[in-house]
């Protein structure tokens, strides 16, 4: 959906790592905080409670916007539901997120957080 505000957003949000154990968040520790970039203005993650609830229980999750002391609700930067910034398929084969890791891969483009989603899919899981 569009973000809360209606407008267009670019800059570093802070991250949290729900899931370490994916093709794409291996190399991240469960709960650790990261940042990367956003840039969108349609980019708020939105479903029912009912999906809600249901891809929380079922571990699907896997980067929630939040504050280094692991706050999410006042670390949310675009209106997503339940600070929800990446989820993963059932099958574990496929990621949807806002944050852009690819442009935080290289510390000459202002950061390398987002490098190690590119690094866990080189690792696979072990």
């Amino acid at each position: 959906m569009r973000n809360a505000s209606l407008h267009y957003i670019c800059r570093d949000a802070g991250l949290k790592i729900e899931r370490s154990d994916t093709l794409f968040t291996n190399a991240y520790a469960a709960g650790e905080y990261v940042t990367m970039p956003i840039a969108h203005k349609d980019g708020a993650y939105f479903a029912d409670e009912d999906t809600l609830d249901r891809i929380e229980g079922e571990g699907q999750i896997v980067f929630r916007y939040a504050k280094k002391d692991g706050a999410v609700e006042t670390a949310n930067p675009n209106g997503s539901r339940r600070g929800i910034a990446g989820v993963i398929d059932k099958s574990g084969r496929v990621i949807g997120m806002m944050p852009h890791p690819e442009r935080a891969a290289d510390a000459v483009l202002g950061g390398i957080d987002g490098r190690r989603v590119f690094e866990s899919l080189t690792r696979g899981l072990h």
